[in-house]
C-alpha cells in the first residue's frame, strides 16, 4: 500500500507532468522499430509461447482426466487450467494481431458475460448426449462455448462431478481443451508473419502503414488495459457501496482467480512499459521526461502492492477488508492511467479510438 510520504511524491510528479510546458518528443521511424522489435520478440512472443506450452499441458490433463488414467486427478486439471489462465492474464492486454483473427481473443475468454450467455450455452451443449465435442463442432458454437470462462465453469462447479470417462461433460471438456490449445499454438505460429509486418511497415503493406502505426499498438496494449482492470475488474463488482458488492460479477470467480489474474495483468504491464531493451517505453519516455518516467515505475509498484495486499477472497463474496483494500487498487490504477496518458502526449503518441469508448 502507498504511504502518505510515497504519495505525496507521485502526486508532485504527476503535476510536475501535467503543468510544465514541455517539448513533445518526436520519435523517428528507426526509434519506433526499435521499440517495436524489442517488444515483439521479448514481450509478446515469450509470453504467447508460454501460454502455448500451458495449454497443451492443460489439454493433456484433462485428456488423461476423462480417459480414466492412473494418477489423473480433478485437482491436477484444475491446477493446469489455473496456470494457463494466468498465462492468459499474462498476453490478456495484447488486442491486435493473430488473437484478433476470427475473433479469437472473445472465443478464448469471453468475458464480462452480463446476460449469462455461457451457462446457457454450455447447459444446451450438454443436453445433447449424442453431440460430438470435436474441433467441427466448435468451429461452429457460440464463442461463449469455447475459452477459459467455459472451461472455468466445468472444473470448477458441479459439472466437475461429471468429469469421468465417457460423459458429455468430460467429451466437452476435452474438446475444448484441445480448442485452447490448437488456438494458442496457432497464434505463435502466426507471429512470424505479424512480426514481419510490423518491422517492415510502409504505406503499400497489408498489416500497418508506418513504423509509428506499428508501434502506437503498444502504447494502446499498455494504456487501455488499465482502464479495462479498473472498470471491469475492480468496480463492476464492487458496487458503489460494500452492500451493493456482487463478488459473482468479478472474472474467474469460480477459480478464485480474480484478483490473481489483475496481479498478473498489472505485471504484464509493468514489464511491457520497462523491461524491455535495449530500447523500452519508459527509455524514451525517461530521454523527454525524467520524472514522469520515474514517476510511472514507482506507480507501477504502487498498484502491485495494492493488489497484492488484498486478502484472499474465496467464493461468491468479498470481504469488507479485501472491499476496502480493492478500492485503495483502484485509486493506485486511476493515477497511473493519468500517468500513462500524459506519457503518450509527451511522446506525442495519438492513441486513436479506444475499442471501450461508449461501453
Amino acid at each position: 500500500m502507498m504511504n502518505k510520504g510515497m504519495g505525496i511524491r507521485y502526486s508532485l510528479a504527476l503535476c510536475a507532468a501535467l503543468m510544465v510546458p514541455k517539448a513533445h518528443a518526436v520519435l523517428s521511424d528507426e526509434q519506433f522499430i526499435g521499440l517495436t522489435e524489442s517488444v515483439v520478440d521479448q514481450h509478446v512472443l515469450p509470453r504467447y509461447q508460454a501460454l502455448a506450452a500451458s495449454s497443451k499441458t492443460l489439454s493433456t490433463r484433462v485428456s488423461a482426466l476423462c480417459a480414466a488414467k492412473p494418477q489423473a486427478s480433478l485437482a491436477e486439471a484444475q491446477q493446469a487450467f489455473i496456470a494457463v489462465l494466468q498465462d492468459w492474464q499474462q498476453v490478456q492486454h495484447i488486442q491486435f494481431g493473430p488473437v484478433t483473427l476470427l475473433m479469437r481473443n472473445y472465443s478464448m475468454q469471453y468475458w464480462p458475460d452480463k446476460k449469462n450467455l455461457g451457462g446457457k450455452q454450455l447447459r444446451a451443449a450438454l443436453a445433447d448426449t449424442n453431440a460430438v465435442y470435436d474441433a467441427a463442432y466448435l468451429q461452429h458454437a457460440s464463442i461463449a462455448l469455447k475459452g477459459f470462462s467455459a472451461m472455468e465453469r466445468l472444473l470448477f462447479t458441479k459439472h466437475a462431478q461429471q468429469l469421468t470417462s465417457g460423459t458429455p461433460t468430460c467429451r466437452l471438456s476435452d474438446g475444448i481443451a484441445q480448442h485452447i490449445a490448437t488456438s494458442s499454438a496457432a497464434i505463435v505460429s502466426e507471429w512470424a508473419a505479424e512480426r514481419d509486418g510490423m518491422l517492415n511497415a510502409n504505406e503499400d503493406s497489408d498489416y500497418y502503414e508506418s513504423p509509428e502505426e506499428a508501434a502506437t499498438v503498444l502504447f494502446k496494449a499498455l494504456v487501455e488495459p488499465v482502464e479495462a482492470i479498473r472498470d471491469s475488474k475492480i468496480l463492476a463488482p464492487l458496487g458503489e457501496t460494500y452492500d451493493k458488492a456482487r463478488w459473482t460479477r468479478s472474472e474467474s470467480w469460480r477459480s478464485d482467480q480474480s484478483v490473481p489474474n489483475m496481479v498478473s495483468n498489472v505485471l504484464a504491464l509493468q514489464a511491457l512499459y520497462q523491461t524491455t531493451a535495449p530500447i523500452s517505453i519508459k527509455g524514451l519516455l525517461h530521454s523527454v521526461d525524467a520524472p514522469l518516467a520515474a514517476a510511472i515505475s514507482e506507480q507501477f509498484a504502487a498498484a502491485l502492492a495494492a493488489l497484492q495486499a488484498v486478502p484472499q477472497v474465496k467464493g461468491k463474496t468479498v470481504s469488507k477488508e479485501a472491499y476496502d483494500q480493492l478500492k485503495v487498487a483502484e485509486r493506485a490504477l486511476r493515477t497511473l492511467q493519468n500517468s500513462l496518458l500524459a506519457a503518450t502526449r509527451q511522446l506525442d503518441i495519438q492513441l486513436g479510438f479506444n475499442s471501450r469508448d461508449g461501453d
